[in-house]
This record gives C-alpha cells, structure tokens and sequence, in this order.
C-alpha cells in the first residue's frame, strides 16, 4: 500500500527514530527472495516501541463505510493477538477515506465481530483514535 496515508506513518516511524528517546518504530516488509521475487505478506505492518507506549498494528483502508475483511487479515490478526497476549497494543488502523478519519478495530473486537461470521466491520464498530498523539504521550512518559 503506497500512499499518502501510509506514508503519514512512515513519516511518524521516521520522527520516532530520529529522536533522542528510548524509542524504536519500524515497518515490516513482505518477504521476499533475493531477487525481489514476492514469496510471503508480512506478519503486520508496524511496530512502535516508547517508554510508555508499545503497538503493533496493520494499517488498512476504504473508500465507503465499511471496511472488507480477507483472508490475509485474518493471518495478520492471528500474529496481532500474539502481540495483544504479550501486552502490546496491537489492532488494525482504518483510515476511512470517505470520512477522512483514522479509527481503531483492537484486535479483540476485530474476533468479536468475525467470530459471528461476518467479514466486514462498520465505520461505527471502531474507535477514534490519534496515533501521533499517543506515540507523544508513550514519550513523554519515560
């Protein structure tokens, strides 16, 4: 996913490293061969680590209300609910286009909602949530 929403956060990652705190943000990749051949998706798409503040997440998106459940984000979340269990904050970012809104589906929701069979979440089943302003208070909290 190329875009101006995840390129907000890898401008975010960036700003996290470049400070002089006890801090660490990366992106995981796909893996690949050598060569660049495409073998596997990655686990999750981020992890952000700060004296007070710790997640894992994948970042998603939708043009509509609703966002589309696939297969591969039931691998992602299988390796998000490890996360959960070892006490990160680990949940998928929605950014809801037509809203221009970033929304939070924690983890366990997300299996609250597919454990009914469903395979979508509704714009009005995740939280607001402000990544910029959490990582700032997992910082300031050291």
């Amino acid at each position: 996913m190329k875009n101006g929403f995840e390129q907000q956060i890898n401008r975010l990652i960036d700003t996290i490293n470049d400070l002089d705190k006890n801090a660490l943000a990366f992106k995981n990749h796909a893996y690949r061969t050598h060569m660049g051949t495409y073998i596997d998706g990655e686990m999750f798409d981020y992890i952000i680590m700060t004296p007070g503040y710790k997640c894992l997440f994948d970042a998603k998106e939708t043009h509509t209300r609703v966002w589309h459940i696939y297969s591969k984000d039931f691998k992602q979340a299988n390796y998000l609910k490890k996360g959960k269990k070892l006490a990160f904050d680990a949940y998928f970012l929605i950014y809801f286009y037509s809203l221009k809104e970033y929304r939070k589906l924690d983890i366990i929701q997300f299996y609250k909602i597919t454990t009914t069979g469903r395979r979508s979440v509704r714009f009005e089943e995740t939280e607001p949530f402000d990544l910029s302003k959490k990582v700032k208070e997992g910082i300031e909290n050291e």
